[in-house]
């Protein structure tokens, strides 16, 4: 399981080869799989646009994407979006209350931002709290299903 740049990471590590877009330009990249991986859960995964299609195709284990909708800082359509329509055993938990990016975090009452975006702060209406017992419970349950 992880968040932003730790869902990419899950997701990297589950490939049998993960080639990014420019791989031609670059030389590409290659990471093998970690075969103890045997579930992903990526919560508003980042780097969407940084692999293509053939390259995520070679993620063979379930993965549940949960990603915010009215995502501020990792526009939804260019990464949770895309990961999920992408990878060939991906399901897609839209959270379409209002959640943000930084819903995902630990409840908070600190004065930071990322790009401008509190990380603490969620728009009016939205329960951090909340949205963590309901994602528990997805989480458990997805885990669950597929690891047992």
């Amino acid at each position: 399981l992880g968040h932003s740049s730790g869902g990419n990471t899950a997701i990297a590590l589950a490939a049998q080869r993960l080639i990014p877009n420019d791989s031609e330009r670059t030389g590409g990249s290659t990471i093998n799989r970690d075969t103890r991986i045997r579930a992903i859960i990526a919560l508003d995964p980042a780097l969407g646009p940084g692999y293509d299609a053939t390259s995520l195709a070679a993620v063979n284990v379930p993965v549940q994407i949960i990603g915010s909708v009215k995502n501020d800082f990792l526009p939804f359509a260019r990464h949770a979006e895309r990961y999920a329509r992408l990878l060939p055993h991906a399901s897609l938990v839209r959270l379409e209350d209002g959640q943000d990016h930084f819903v995902f975090l630990n409840e908070c009452d600190l004065h930071l931002e990322a790009n401008g975006i509190a990380l603490c702060r969620d728009r009016g209406g939205v329960k951090r709290g909340e949205v963590h017992q309901r994602l528990k419970k997805q989480i458990t349950d997805f885990f669950d299903r597929t690891l047992r």
